[in-house]
């Protein structure tokens, strides 16, 4: 029952769900949890922490361009065409 909405929330999808693993594509790690997986019109599934496992945001910032080179589970589910995205925090983001 407990749970956190995220800044510019508020808009109710009715939508099938898909598992995105962590959600974050970076382009220079090979790091594409959405590859082969039909996201577009669908609410895609997270579990992620703040940043991709072993990254920070020094190195994303230096991997290249968000959106084109790197994107953050919010940004790429959008771009793929997903109407939700739904974040199960790791323990780490739950603390």
């Amino acid at each position: 029952a407990d749970y956190l909405v995220g800044a510019g929330s508020g808009a109710v999808a009715s939508a099938p769900l898909v598992f995105g693993g962590n959600g974050w594509f970076v382009k220079a790690q090979n790091l594409d949890p959405l590859a082969g997986v039909d996201v577009r019109g669908k609410v895609v599934v997270v579990y992620s922490d703040n940043f991709p496992r072993g990254m920070n945001f020094q190195q994303l910032r230096s991997a290249g361009q968000i959106g084109t080179d790197w994107a953050d589970p919010q940004t790429y589910a959008r771009q793929k065409g997903a109407v939700g995205l739904i974040i199960v925090g790791t323990p780490n983001v739950q603390a």
